[in-house]
């Protein structure tokens, strides 16, 4: 594999059963060339400028996924060559959010160890950069940690370019995060608010225990991290707070370490770091019911009992059975790279829960 950075064709997927425990309760159709290039300019236009000790095991279970039957794969060989070599060999260039890179990276090289024919070319870009290149036919495919934006929905609906084919291949949260000598763990989701709207409300008054009031940090404009803040916390509303951005999450991380600060990146980044820790959010569900603050786990972003869920996925430029295709559902369907995802601590999407109570 090939990195460039700016900042079998069976997969045959055993079922397999893993236990996790929650932690106990603390404090498409390809669109027309023609359409594609009269899109290219103004994109590139455009987006570049529990007080109960109780344990939950969850029971997870990979489904038993095989998308060519061996013996109709051989079949297949005989009849369709072609449609079998872009299985198994070619090139492919892939345009990956630099939020999830680090994440990622087991994932291709699990990905060129079972593809040894494929040159697989990953180019490490900003979430805008990424989107921007797939709306502009400039790539076949893009891992990615958001949804489309309204400015690049609006531009497909200008130039009547149908939605991608895409994967999802786990499930993150969007987390507020401390080192982990802070006094602060607990917050509610409007307090979070207050802050963040009114700038004459700081979280030192909210909480004694805090000496300074924290500097919230977060990766730049550019990034989905920036981008599902604003469409999952803010709902797109101005905020009065300052915020100090940086170019990328490590930065983040690295000024949070360092000082009285609270960062915002995804529980992907810093589940199995010890150095910090994500903080227990309250809120009130989509029903009016309040949500009281729980571990920030991938146990409770399988019962909802996180505001702030995000969806990582891999965009297709093309809704057919191509390489890029085939790269995709590996991603997203193959068993090792399914417990990859359970092991860092977050949630596979293809996998079966069954919640079960215990004493």
């Amino acid at each position: 594999m090939k990195t460039n950075s700016k900042t079998s064709p069976c997969h045959s997927e055993r079922s397999e059963e893993s236990i996790l425990l929650l932690p106990s309760p603390r404090k498409r159709e390809s669109n027309s060339s023609l359409s594609l290039q009269r899109m290219q300019e103004s994109i590139f236009n455009t987006l570049s400028t529990g007080n109960n000790t109780l344990l939950f095991a969850i029971i997870f279970a990979l489904f038993s996924f095989i998308l060519v039957s061996c013996n109709g794969e051989k079949q297949q060989q005989g009849k369709d060559k072609g449609k079998y070599e872009a299985m198994n060999s070619g090139t492919i260039t892939v345009f990956c959010d630099a939020s999830e890179y680090e994440m990622l990276k087991p994932v291709f090289k699990m990905y060129d160890s079972v593809y040894k024919d494929v040159k697989l070319t990953v180019n490490v870009v900003s979430a805008r950069e990424a989107m921007a290149k797939l709306l502009s036919g400039g790539t076949p495919a893009i891992c990615i940690a958001r949804d489309y934006l309204h400015d690049e929905d609006s531009l497909m609906g200008v130039y009547k370019v149908k939605k991608h084919e895409r994967f999802k291949f786990a499930e993150d949260a969007l987390v507020f995060f401390t080192r982990i000598e802070s006094p602060l763990d607990t917050i509610n989701e409007s307090q979070i608010k207050d802050v963040l709207f009114n700038n004459k409300i700081q979280l030192k008054t909210l909480f004694k225990q805090l000496k300074t009031e924290p500097v919230i940090a977060i990766p730049n404009v550019q990034s989905s991290e920036y981008a599902n803040f604003k469409n999952l916390m803010t709902k797109n509303k101005p905020v009065q707070r300052q915020l100090k951005m940086f170019a990328g999450g490590d930065s983040v991380r690295q000024f949070v370490l360092d000082n009285d600060a609270i960062g915002i990146g995804y529980l992907s980044q810093i589940a199995r770091n010890p150095k910090f820790k994500p903080l227990s959010i309250g809120y009130m569900d989509s029903a009016g019911k309040y949500i009281k603050p729980h571990v920030v786990h991938q146990a409770n972003i399988v019962q909802r009992f996180y505001p702030y869920i995000v969806n990582h996925y891999v965009y297709l430029l093309e809704d057919r059975r191509n390489l890029p295709w085939w790269f995709a559902t590996f991603i997203a369907k193959e068993a090792a790279v399914q417990r990859y995802f359970k092991e860092i601590g977050i949630v596979p999407a293809y996998a079966n829960f069954v919640l079960i109570q215990e004493d």
